[in-house]
């Protein structure tokens, strides 16, 4: 999993530290079940008959499955049927040992467009392309803006994603306090981060920024 630990460090230099941490690994079968739950409930007060799922961050959060760089998939989950399916790029295969979703492989908008239901159909309209929506779309269907629904469940952390973020910042504080930063350059610095997070298993959410001196007033720097 993914989670959004962040903290930034000023030391003499001064040199000033912001990353984040981490991919946890063995999200329970439970806490995905309780998310689709309530997302169910978020349909039902809006009459949405199913909701279609691009982002990647929101994937993983009601799948446990996160995709890998420059791989899109498709979530869709009905009413009806409150099982999630999960379509991917047809060379696609997932390393996951067990999947708490479906999982179908796609070539064209067909293979996914069957799964859809007529009706109102919930899109998180910042992440699917108005190509996607054309190819998608049934004569009876409506596309019903929904990205902050399908969000709301990630704004309360359950007690899986609260130990995770306990452990990201014991990860986070043992790099502190093992870095050594003298004489090093801010690439080299960030480059010791991400061989840090390797050691103890974990990468980083994102690539670590690391800005000293005039540096530091530019965001996202390094």
């Amino acid at each position: 999993m993914k989670v959004p630990t962040v903290f930034q460090q000023e030391r003499s230099n001064p040199c000033s530290f912001l990353f984040s941490l981490m991919k946890i690994k063995n999200m329970s079968g439970f806490s995905i079940l309780r998310r689709i739950k309530k997302l169910c409930q978020l349909m039902d007060e809006s009459d949405i008959n199913a909701v279609l799922i691009t982002n990647k961050n929101d994937i993983y959060y009601y799948t446990g499955i996160y995709l890998p760089k420059n791989e899109n998939g498709f979530l869709v989950l009905t009413r009806e049927d409150k099982t999630p399916i999960l379509f991917i790029p047809s060379l696609l295969e997932l390393k996951q040992k067990k999947k708490k979703c479906r999982i179908f492989h796609w070539e064209k908008p067909e293979d996914i467009k069957r799964h859809i239901p007529e009706g109102r159909i919930g899109i998180d309209e910042y992440s699917l392309s108005a190509h996607n929506l054309g190819k998608l779309k049934k004569p009876k269907t409506k596309w019903i803006f929904f990205s902050e629904k399908i969000k709301e469940p990630r704004m309360y952390k359950d007690e899986y994603e609260l130990e995770c973020i306990k452990k990201a910042v014991k990860i986070t504080e043992s790099i502190f306090k093992n870095l050594e930063i003298q004489g090093k350059t801010e690439e080299k610095i960030a480059k010791e981060i991400k061989m840090m997070l390797g050691e103890q298993d974990t990468e980083p959410a994102f690539e670590p920024i690391v800005a000293s001196g005039i540096n530091s007033a530019t965001v996202h720097h390094i």
